[in-house]
């Protein structure tokens, strides 16, 4: 389990550039707008787009709602036995303000008042964001992985 909420990966591949990236755009309703990830009309899994080498994306929710879906950010590189894919894969950026002014908030409270309930405000939401980010980063690897076998 990853401690902190971002991750940076690299996956070798021996496909050709274009067709990692036809077969990533071809698994992405195409959208270059990322606001709400509820559609429950949308046949595809995940939604984002490829420009050029590059490509960002994310789930969609079918059902329900969750902030902590992480966002995957990459780019294509061609190498001389194919093509190697650098992936990021972070929270938005909403999510991370969030999370900062719900910490300062509680460290202020624990500053003035010396209550151990201002720590609670830190490691739930913490905790929230770390096991919902880590389930959904792992389908987004599982995802690229599949999309990458030959």
């Amino acid at each position: 389990m990853i401690l902190i909420p971002f991750e940076k990966i690299e996956i070798i591949s021996s496909l050709k550039r274009e067709s990692i990236l036809s077969r990533i755009n071809g698994s992405l309703q195409n959208t270059k707008i990322f606001g709400n990830a509820f559609h429950n009309k949308s046949w595809r899994d995940y939604e984002g787009y490829v420009d050029n080498n590059q490509f960002k994306f994310r789930r969609i929710l079918k059902s329900g709602r969750n902030s902590f879906i992480p966002i995957a950010k990459g780019e294509v590189v061609k190498t001389a036995d194919g093509c190697l894919v650098k992936v990021t894969i972070k929270l938005h950026l909403v999510v991370y303000i969030l999370l900062t002014l719900i910490t300062l908030f509680a460290i202020t409270t624990f500053a003035f008042s010396q209550g151990w309930t201002a720590i609670l405000f830190v490691v739930f939401p913490y905790l929230f964001c770390l096991i919902f980010y880590n389930l959904e980063s792992n389908m987004v690897k599982g995802h690229l992985q599949s999309i990458l076998k030959e």
